[in-house]
């Protein structure tokens, strides 16, 4: 019999021990509870696991320092003006929510493993830059905060509405404990996660955010993150279209490198002053971060600020358009760039994209304070033009009116650009042209019911001022005081809805006992015989200041800025629009996509704010400025629409 060696058992072991020793590593390893600090670093509404990188990679934020206050508000968002919110104990309201971030707090395992035998667990702010308060958000989630204005997430127990909602006490720097209703939720399954904090910044700086838990037999689990609070306007640029100074460089608190996609400039609309253009750029911009948008933004202020002189505003807006793009185009440069422009800031907008060189690839029309017909010749309907015109002459053929002077004109005469009609035509073939409209609103709205510019007439029918107002500016162009008080306000008044009393009808003398009398206006039948020549020579229609534009002997204006001068000042205060504003309904034209603020804007579910709608005709209804004034979960849709 042939023996054999005994086989050298090590050779049949060594793989046993090796997968052994794996598997009980891989074991031990996955008993390991999962603990850490998260922050939804890239704002995308979600908390990922490993989310940022601790130290290296900050999360930046701003101070809050505003002054919100309910659901809806309307010119309290500038910063550091008024009564700040961090200096209070409380969340001040829906509206301030936009000013928290949410940090989620891993150490549910934990707490279920040694939660019962002592464990303690804290939390605190290196330096007491922050705030914060308990919510019971999911972190797969925590983007529900900006959808949903009613929600009972806050309180002890996390079950009760915000007015429940207490702070920690990070502000002292000093390690607090975690509380038990954030804790329980955090580890009961089934429920698993849904709370984290939510943190305001209180001061400017670098700080520390700090997670322990000190188990029974003393070990220590420590995270923590890096969070730099600012400014808010150190986090964007802004431009200063038509004076002072702009903000160019590369804001410190939020580096270009951390904002990658390209730009969104933003024009705010009519009778903002400088304090209050600071708060639609700041909230603008913090509701577009909230949200995730991860482009550049650029705040533009315009001086439309004119008191009631809309007419005005509306030259400055065409000047403001020429400075912004000059400002923006070479900011800019060849990248991405979205421009959202709100109320009469579209002839701004319109302007510099028109004739200034901004080239963006999506510009948004906020209810638009601008003719629709300035966007195409097809815009223009006989019903609208009809309704948009002065009630004393609707009997009087359209050829007589101030707004169709430059039919009389041939392409090659400079007079046949005083009008309306196309002055932003070419706009939608360029880009994407997004009107952003509400049929309900008050401002732009353009009732039949208005048909003059007679304010003792709206305040006999009852109307808020604000209601149908746009219209009812067009139908002041021209009107002598003795037909509207609102020429008061205006600095200059001339053509638009007036009559020429060069045009004479019949004479009707006064009576036997009384000597003289007076000519009749034209009637109609008669003001219809008028030729061409003659309507040139004389309009039927109050002149234009401009001598020049009725006589062709008479020096013309130098100077292309000169000639825009004057081109302005008569669209502005002498040819009124044929056509219903923009911001007001949708836009009967292929090129052009309309949004409904109305049905598309907001969330369905969340009903409306109550205040700053208490009007029968305000009730419900999307308004001119909601879009800002309404808490960021009413209108939350609309803003993902703009942050894409």
């Amino acid at each position: 019999m042939t023996s054999h060696p005994p086989e050298p058992r090590i050779v049949l072991r060594f793989p046993t021990i090796l997968l052994t020793c794996c598997f009980s590593a891989l074991l031990a390893y996955e008993r390991l509870p999962t603990f850490g600090l998260r922050l939804d670093h890239d704002r995308d509404g979600r908390i990922m696991m490993h989310e940022g990188t601790g130290l290296d990679e900050p999360f930046r934020w701003w101070i809050n320092d505003d002054d919100d206050e309910g659901e809806w508000q309307s010119g309290r968002d500038a910063p550091r003006v008024g009564a700040p919110d961090w200096s209070t104990p409380r969340i001040d309201g829906v509206r301030d929510l936009v000013d928290f971030f949410p940090a989620y707090l891993d150490c549910g395992e934990l707490y279920r493993l040694n939660g019962h035998v002592g464990a303690r667990f804290e939390v605190r702010c290196v330096g007491g830059g922050l705030e914060a308060y308990a919510a019971g958000l999911p972190p797969e989630d925590v983007g529900f905060l900006h959808r949903q204005p009613q929600q009972e997430i806050y309180g002890d127990w996390l079950d009760a509405p915000l007015e429940a909602a207490e702070p920690l006490g990070l502000a002292e720097g000093r390690w607090v404990h975690v509380p038990i209703g954030l804790l329980y939720r955090l580890s009961v399954e089934g429920v698993t996660g849904a709370a984290v904090l939510l943190l305001e910044g209180r001061r400017t700086g670098a700080f520390e955010l700090e997670l322990r838990v000190t188990t029974e037999h003393g070990e220590v689990h420590l995270d923590r993150r890096r969070i730099v609070i600012s400014h808010v306007e150190e986090m964007y640029r802004e431009i200063m279209a038509g004076g002072g100074l702009s903000r160019l460089g590369e804001p410190r608190g939020l580096p270009d490198a951390e904002v990658v996609r390209g730009w969104t400039v933003f024009v705010h609309g009519y009778n903002v002053p400088t304090q209050a253009a600071r708060g639609w750029n700041a909230e603008m911009f913090k509701r577009l971060h909230a949200v995730g948008c991860r482009r550049k933004f650029v705040g533009v202020n315009w001086n439309g600020a004119t008191g009631l002189d809309y007419h005005a505003a509306v030259q400055r807006a065409f000047f403001a358009g020429r400075a912004l793009g000059m400002a923006a185009s070479p900011l800019v440069g060849r990248q991405e760039v979205v421009v959202i422009a709100h109320s009469l800031g579209n002839v701004v907008a319109g302007e510099a994209i028109a004739r200034g060189g901004l080239t963006p690839s999506r510009y948004y029309m906020v209810n638009a304070a601008v003719p629709a017909e300035a966007y195409a010749y097809g815009l223009q309907s006989p019903e609208q033009a009809l309704h948009m015109t002065d009630v004393r002459w609707r009997g009087y053929v359209p050829r007589l009116h101030a707004s169709n002077w430059h039919r009389l004109y041939p392409e090659t005469d400079y007079r046949g650009s005083f009008r309306w009609i196309g002055a932003f035509g070419g706009l939608s073939g360029k880009l994407t042209l997004i009107n952003a409209y509400s049929e309900g609103e008050d401002v732009t709205n353009c009732p039949e019911d208005v048909d003059s510019a007679s304010v003792l007439s709206a305040l006999l029918n009852g109307r808020d001022y604000s209601y149908g107002v746009w219209k009812t500016q067009e139908l002041l162009k021209g009107v002598p005081m003795t037909r509207s008080l609102g020429t008061l306000f205006m600095r200059r008044s001339q053509a638009g809805w007036s009559f020429n009393g060069e045009w004479r009808g019949r004479y009707v003398p006064n009576g036997p006992r009384e000597p003289g009398g007076h000519y009749m206006l034209m009637t109609p039948d008669e003001a219809a015989l008028l030729t061409d020549d003659q309507l040139r020579a004389r309009p039927f229609f109050g002149r234009f200041l401009w001598g020049w534009l009725h006589d062709s002997r008479l020096r013309r204006p130098t100077g292309s800025m000169q000639e825009f001068g004057m081109l302005t000042d008569v669209l502005a205060r002498g040819v009124p629009a044929q056509s219903y504003a923009a911001g007001c309904h949708a836009l009967a034209l292929p090129l052009i996509k309309n949004f409904n603020l109305e049905a598309q804007g907001r969330e369905a579910s969340a009903g409306w704010p109550g205040d700053g709608h208490q009007d029968d005709k305000k009730r419900g209804r999307w308004l001119h400025s909601d879009f800002r004034n309404a808490a960021l979960p009413y209108v939350h849709p609309f803003f993902q629409q703009l942050a894409q």
